[in-house]
């Protein structure tokens, strides 16, 4: 709720027909109707005063000091002045349009501020709109690199897809290596572009698909080799420990250190026939050992191979 202004007011040019040749000059901030009857009432003169003229003023008691100093050359006493009626109403007029002149002045004043400030909020919101404008050029061209980057992966993504089951291996572990590198290097923006969304999501499909099933396949082989590696861990620890094989094994040092040093005489039919038999024995064992050491690298091979299954298989494709 706005102030009453206590300050506004009128200020008035008065005559009356018994004090000739003189006009009275003052304000009020009521009525000037008001005013008059109580300036009537109070004088003592027969007849009351008339008004001549009046104009409104922002501040009518300033303004009514203000004309009584400029007209205080005719100044008769308090508010009585001896000018001309028409020459009074001309000063009255003279402030009233001065004070109007600066309301207007401060008013242009008020209006080229808010103009100016309008024109710098413009200019702002100029170069915010330029900003964008360079911000979405630099993401057309960024989503238009990445869909290259997508389209470039597709084409080696159809070729591995085409290769036989013997030559996707490798391949695969690339192609998924490849789609990591193209997700670090899109942009968060680019995450909504339906190109990248159906391209990534068919070599999603797929490398689930054949992951899961290389999980399958070298789980079951594992099983397998580990069923074949029993037997022939028993088959050996059952050759190296029968008791027969170790006295022939004794025989053979034996034989071997007296046909070394040639000493004793030597039955060499025997010989012939322990030596053949523990070459072969020896062989035997060998061949188990080697079959052994070939599974147990198998079964580390694969192993290894899950692990990076494993690995792959909690990487996150998903672009939404």
């Amino acid at each position: 709720m706005e102030t009453e202004n206590k300050t506004q007011g009128w200020v008035y040019v008065l005559t009356n027909p018994d004090i000739i040749g003189k006009v009275k000059i003052g304000h009020t901030t009521r009525s000037v109707e008001e005013r008059i009857k109580e300036l009537s009432a109070a004088s003592g003169v027969p007849h009351p005063f008339v008004l001549f003229h009046t104009q409104p003023f922002q501040n009518s008691e300033k303004t009514e000091k203000l004309i009584h100093a400029f007209l205080s050359p005719y100044r008769d006493k308090k508010e009585f002045f001896t000018i001309a009626p028409e020459r009074a109403m001309q000063v009255v007029d003279n402030f009233f349009y001065q004070e109007k002149f600066a309301q207007y002045d401060q008013r242009i004043q008020k209006l080229e501020k808010q103009n100016q400030e309008k024109e710098a909020k413009i200019m702002g919101l100029r170069t915010q709109i330029s900003e964008q404008n360079e911000n979405i050029e630099n993401l057309q061209t960024q989503i238009s690199v990445n869909e290259s980057i997508i389209d470039t992966l597709m084409g080696k993504f159809k070729l591995v897809d085409g290769l036989s089951e013997n030559e996707k291996d490798q391949n695969w572990i690339t192609v998924l290596e490849e789609v990591n590198n193209v997700l670090s290097q899109i942009d968060i923006f680019d995450k909504v572009s339906l190109h990248t969304i159906t391209c990534l999501s068919l070599v999603q499909n797929k490398l689930v698909t054949y992951y899961g099933h290389e999980e399958e396949r070298i789980e079951e082989e594992i099983e397998e080799l580990k069923a074949e590696l029993k037997p022939a861990e028993s088959r050996i620890a059952f050759y190296q420990a029968s008791e027969e094989e170790r006295e022939l094994m004794n025989m053979w040092d034996s034989y071997s250190q007296l046909f070394s040093n040639k000493e004793e005489p030597i039955n060499e039919e025997e010989f012939v026939n322990t030596t053949i038999y523990c070459q072969k024995l020896k062989a035997k064992i060998e061949n188990l050992a080697n079959e052994l050491q070939t599974i147990t690298e198998k079964i580390a091979e694969l192993e290894k191979e899950m692990e990076n299954l494993e690995k792959w298989k909690g990487f996150d494709l998903s672009i939404v």
